[in-house]
């Protein structure tokens, strides 16, 4: 468990129990501790020039992506597969959600509202 160094510093994440009776759970995750997963991927990722954006966001300890590149290719595939893998060994205290989108036009209307370019 990540105890926040203050409350400026947390995300409160609500999740509901498994057995759906909307008794909510709060996980707190350190603002920080987000940041440095998101610019690890980043970085990770900056290597790759055929990547148009990078979206994210944290619903409930799991971390949602979105890499958006303009055309399916294998070789960029891997790249973004190897980086997503370098991610999770790097940042273990959360759980991740990556899907990479092939759309060599405006991709904005795939992508939830509560996403943020990163």
């Amino acid at each position: 468990m990540i105890l926040p160094t203050s409350a400026s510093d947390t995300i409160m994440a609500m999740s509901n129990m498994p057995n759906s009776k909307r008794f909510p759970t709060v996980t707190k995750v350190e603002k920080s501790t987000l940041r440095r997963a998101y610019k690890f991927f980043r970085e990770q990722l900056s290597a790759i020039p055929q990547i148009r954006y990078i979206a994210a966001y944290l619903q409930d300890d799991l971390i949602h992506f979105w890499t958006i590149i303009p055309e399916r290719v294998r070789e960029v595939q891997r790249k973004i597969y190897n980086a997503e893998l370098e991610l999770m060994d790097h940042s273990p205290t959360f759980s991740y959600d990556f899907n990479v989108i092939f759309c060599p036009g405006d991709f904005t209307t795939l992508l939830p509202s509560e996403a943020q370019f990163i």
